[in-house]
């Protein structure tokens, strides 16, 4: 299994999602550049944006984070990540029919260590088919897109549990 999501990190970094076998986040660096590791401050907000690094660039991956314990139980795959506007972290797991976030509270330190929990886990609607990818839009939703042949039906909104029902969505 090869990279599934990506997002774009401080200091011209990537931050890419490893479906399975192992189930990781690996941090990739234009190559001579030292692992930094993921922190909430490394994670772009929406109104900023990424600096590419000049001319022809090699990435090369420097750590992994591999899902372990209760994340690892909770998210069966990871099929997508997600930047919300708190600069958390949310993966979605297509296997699983869930969105889990990290808050980052604890960065994850370079040389890769394990990612053990989550802050919080929110499953979406039974009978869910194919979501693969997400957009967190703020901190009560989440958009999921589903893989479908339709052109309508192929989106939902999945509300933090306890404020709402999920809604499906023409996006």
């Amino acid at each position: 299994s090869r990279g599934e999501g990506m997002v774009l990190l401080r200091h011209s970094r990537l931050l890419v999602a490893k479906e399975k076998h192992p189930r990781a986040l690996v941090e990739f660096c234009p190559a001579g550049t030292a692992a930094r590791g993921i922190s909430a401050d490394d994670l772009i907000g929406p109104d900023e944006e990424w600096e590419p690094p000049s001319g022809d660039v090699d990435y090369v991956a420097t750590s992994m984070w591999r899902l372990r314990h209760h994340a690892k139980k909770a998210l069966h795959d990871i099929s997508a990540l997600g930047v919300g506007p708190d600069h958390s972290l949310w993966l979605l797991s297509d296997k699983s029919r869930a969105v889990g976030r990290l808050a980052l509270t604890k960065p994850l330190r370079p040389g890769g260590a394990e990612i053990s929990g989550l802050d919080e886990l929110w499953r979406l609607p039974k009978g869910t088919k194919k979501p693969e990818g997400m957009v967190v839009i703020d901190e009560q939703r989440v958009l999921v897109a589903r893989d479908t042949k339709s052109m309508h039906d192929n989106g939902l909104i999945v509300e933090r549990p306890g404020c709402g029902h999920a809604r499906r969505s023409d996006a």
